[in-house]
């Protein structure tokens, strides 16, 4: 518990780094609360960590009511916690808000930052509130679809009506650079970068292929038989997945003990099972 907690309160410091000394300062507003708090300072002479909090305060109710009291105290915790490390961050040094003045470096850093504390805030089972709350009630609903894209179409609201408070486009579209660079970086850290190669080859020696591929290459490989949609006749399919590393090793490998194999290659974002993902991470 002690562990957790303590993952949470540095991920809420990375959090409100990548805010206060990035995004806040250069009026950049990559969706979510925060970004939403971003607008509102322009409007309210109240600390940005004070808006963020009073603006999560109904949203934790509805998390509370939907998703239980383990999830409403560490959430409540990320909350508070990442707001009292923003409206901290005004006593920086001007010096440190922002850190650069360059809109491009400035929404880079300050995505890349908060997208790397709110994925280990969600790998803890809470959220920083906000939009967090808004995409978890969505995935009960869709959960087909990654948290990212769920993030980038309710944030992409908010960098819209940035770009009509501030009357600024380019602010806008700096902000959609951090929100893509956020969002990235998020799928990333929550779902791995589990992308491998999917082969399914037709060979005519299916014994040499699979020894050889499990000896040298230690893989496996699941034997289908199929027949010819043509010609009628009996035929033997491998199925396997490669990771990216092993994938040339593979190519050469059909090449040397079978150049004439039909062999379809596609691209698998997520494996789950053993030499892969566990389940425990779907």
């Amino acid at each position: 518990m002690l562990k957790r907690f303590l993952i949470i309160t540095s991920a809420c410091a990375v959090y409100a780094l990548g805010y206060a000394c990035f995004l806040s300062p250069n009026q950049l507003a990559p969706g979510g609360i925060s970004g939403l708090s971003v607008i509102l300072a322009e409007f309210i002479p109240v600390d940005n960590g004070i808006i963020i909090l009073c603006l999560n305060l109904p949203l934790l109710a509805a998390g509370a009511f939907v998703f239980g009291k383990r999830f409403f105290l560490s959430t409540v915790y990320a909350t508070v916690i990442s707001s009292l490390f923003i409206s901290a961050a005004s006593f920086l040094p001007p010096v440190f808000r922002p850190l650069t003045n360059d809109l491009l470096t400035a929404g880079l850093a300050g995505g890349v930052m908060i997208a790397v504390g709110m994925s280990l805030i969600f790998r803890q089972g809470a959220t920083t509130g906000g939009t967090d709350i808004i995409v978890r009630l969505l995935m009960r609903k869709m959960p087909h679809i990654k948290m990212g894209a769920l993030f980038l179409t309710v944030d992409s609201c908010v960098v819209a009506l940035s770009a009509v408070v501030f009357g600024n486009i380019d602010l806008a579209l700096y902000a959609a650079v951090s929100l893509f660079a956020s969002t990235r970086v998020f799928d990333s850290i929550l779902y791995g970068t589990n992308s491998a190669r999917l082969l399914l080859i037709i060979t005519k020696k299916p014994e040499e292929v699979i020894e050889k591929a499990t000896r040298t290459l230690l893989m496996g490989i699941t034997v289908i038989e199929a027949r010819g949609g043509y010609t009628g006749s009996a035929l033997t399919m491998l199925v396997c997945a490669v990771k990216k590393p092993a994938f040339p090793a593979m190519k050469r490998l059909l090449a040397e003990v079978d150049p004439e194999a039909f062999t379809i290659v596609s691209s698998a974002d997520e494996i789950y099972g053993e030499g892969f993902l566990s389940r425990g991470n779907m």
